[in-house]
């Protein structure tokens, strides 16, 4: 494991595809990439973002979020937002290319909606940064579909980051960030090798399935740009799955019973993408829903 960097009763709903040229290989999910619809490239920028249209009013985020890029060294590496039309109907996505040895995340590419705390207000949504006692329920639904080569390592992981306050500012205060909360239900295997300072507490069961518990009081940026720690936790599936249908505030209650995540506090954002960390590939996302709140 590694670290992420900047990594009610009404809801909302996105539900799109992320749809990219094909990548040999195996990977997750089905599919026929000879008769997948042209991609457009939207950019490729290593910071790039991209205002997403969500359903019933809300707006979020396309994020290429290449953010441990350095780590790359002079690897001549890709990583793009891309869209097309299927039906009629608009969808997004990213593709990448990193070294087939990489041995670190290299970046995030995801779609977010609220108001992440490392980027600078306002969010996409103004009912976050949300208190945590005020969030009952968090129903997250997705279905996701993957090509990927033989050598590519990566996560389908969604992240939660929590703040002391709900104070949203043009310049992000980077102390007001406690924790991140991250929940993987698809991986290559050697993803839960990485190491980083994560250890294992332990294994829960969420929505009748087996999760492990990773942790580290003290997380930090990988790529050096900030000296800011905080606490840590990655909820594992033992049965892994591109697709997840759950109620995911038994996690935010077992973290703060950890003492990872602070009770007073507020959920700043949900985001759902991959930590990629070796080789070339694609994501399709079918569907993504949060609600409940």
């Amino acid at each position: 494991m590694k670290c992420e960097m900047r990594t009610s009763s009404a809801a909302w709903l996105l539900s799109c595809c992320l749809g990219l040229a094909s990548c040999g290989g195996g990977g997750g999910g089905g599919g026929n990439p000879d008769s997948a619809p042209a991609a457009g490239v939207l950019g490729c920028g290593p910071d790039l973002t991209v205002a997403l249209p969500l359903l019933p009013t809300h707006s979020g985020r396309l994020l290429n979020n290449a953010w441990n890029r350095s780590a790359a060294g002079t690897f001549a590496w890709s990583q793009c937002l891309q869209d097309r039309t299927v039906d009629g109907n608009k969808q997004w996505g990213w593709s990448w290319r990193w070294p087939d040895n990489g041995d670190q995340v290299y970046a995030y590419p995801s779609i977010d909606i609220g108001a992440k705390p490392w980027d600078a207000g306002p969010g996409n949504d103004a009912r976050f940064p949300r208190l945590i006692a005020d969030t009952p329920h968090l129903l997250l639904n997705y279905d996701v579909e993957f090509q990927a080569t033989a050598t590519s390592r990566y996560n389908l992981a969604t992240s939660l980051w929590f703040v002391r306050t709900p104070q949203v500012s043009s310049v992000p205060v980077e102390a007001d960030i406690s924790s991140e909360l991250m929940i993987w239900t698809d991986y290559t295997p050697d993803m839960l090798s990485e190491g980083g300072g994560a250890t294992l507490r332990g294994e829960i069961t969420v929505g009748g399935r087996a999760w492990q518990v990773w942790a580290a009081e003290s997380w930090g940026d990988a790529s050096g740009s900030s000296t800011h720690r905080w606490r840590y936790v990655a909820y594992t599936a033992r049965q892994r799955s591109t697709a997840l249908n759950i109620d995911i505030r038994p996690f935010i209650d077992d973290a703060i019973a950890r003492g990872l995540v602070a009770a007073d506090h507020y959920i700043a954002n949900v985001e759902l993408g991959n930590e990629i960390a070796a080789g070339t590939g694609t994501a399709w996302v079918r569907s993504f829903t949060v609600s409940g709140f």
